[in-house]
């Protein structure tokens, strides 16, 4: 998918799972798919533009349903 994403898509973070609510006690891998991911790389272009709605993250850490790939 081309950039930037369409406002009614989530973005994503790519934090670890438990990043909030467990703080230092949380894994400390971010999202493996997060370079190719549309859903957190078009947090930089979106930059002001909002409001988005946005999670710390989309994906299952063993399922990445919710990954849109980015087009180069």
């Amino acid at each position: 998918m081309n950039l930037p994403l369409h406002r009614d898509l989530t973005r994503c973070l790519a934090h670890p799972p438990g990043h909030y609510e467990l703080g230092r006690a949380a894994q400390k891998e971010f999202c493996l798919l997060r370079d190719s991911c549309a859903r957190h790389r078009t947090i930089t272009l979106d930059a002001g533009l909002g409001p988005y709605a946005v999670t710390t993250r989309a994906c299952n850490p063993y399922d990445f349903d919710m990954h849109i790939e980015v087009e180069e």
